[in-house]
């Protein structure tokens, strides 16, 4: 245990005392490989699917939704292709998992979120939400959940996994609240 708690300190002193100005303005070169990233957080969510071995596209589509009360927009940022599952989850039953990172926006009322407004439609008709497969356990963070109602102007970001393999023709299919199609985005 005690050794644990040394090594990071003597490095933290022999970091810090290699920006000192004794050294002449220069640092002193460590064996240490430095982070390549200025980014203190983490890795996001889709970039660590992409690093496992996914693939993304930028989107940038949108879908005006109008309800009787209310209406928003969504957008479609991006679409990241995986076949990697969170830690400890099982694998996408189709091959792949897709997670879509959307924009929801109020555009009038209170538009209510809910991931059920969202469909994968693959090419042969067939329709798949977010509950199918094991969508569960695609690395979709931050999670698309219901429970929000986003007045004008409010917006918010997050992510909706599918087990769905994209093949070209393959739409995300957005509805309004008597799931009535309000719009389709190619995926593929």
């Amino acid at each position: 245990m005690r050794f644990r708690v040394v090594v990071p300190v003597i490095l933290a002193v022999a970091v810090v005392g290699g920006c000192s100005s004794s050294t002449g303005g220069q640092a002193m070169p460590l064996d240490v490989p430095l982070p390549t990233s200025t980014s203190s957080s983490a890795a996001s969510p889709s970039q660590a699917a992409v690093d496992s071995g996914g693939s993304e596209k930028k989107v940038g589509k949108s879908v005006e939704v109008h309800n009787v009360s209310n209406s928003g927009v969504i957008t479609l940022l991006s679409v990241v292709t995986t076949s990697k599952s969170k830690e400890d989850g099982d694998p996408p039953k189709s091959g792949e998992f897709v997670v879509c990172e959307v924009e929801v926006a109020g555009t009038k009322g209170e538009y209510p979120v809910n991931p059920l407004y969202l469909k994968v439609k693959l090419p042969d008709g067939k329709e798949v939400d977010s509950h199918d497969g094991n969508a569960f356990d695609a690395p979709a963070e931050p999670e698309l959940t219901s429970g929000r109602d986003l007045k004008a102007g409010e917006k918010l970001t997050a992510k909706i996994a599918f087990d769905a393999k994209v093949v070209p023709g393959t739409k995300l299919v957005i509805t309004d609240s008597s799931d009535d199609v309000a719009g389709e985005i190619p995926l593929a």
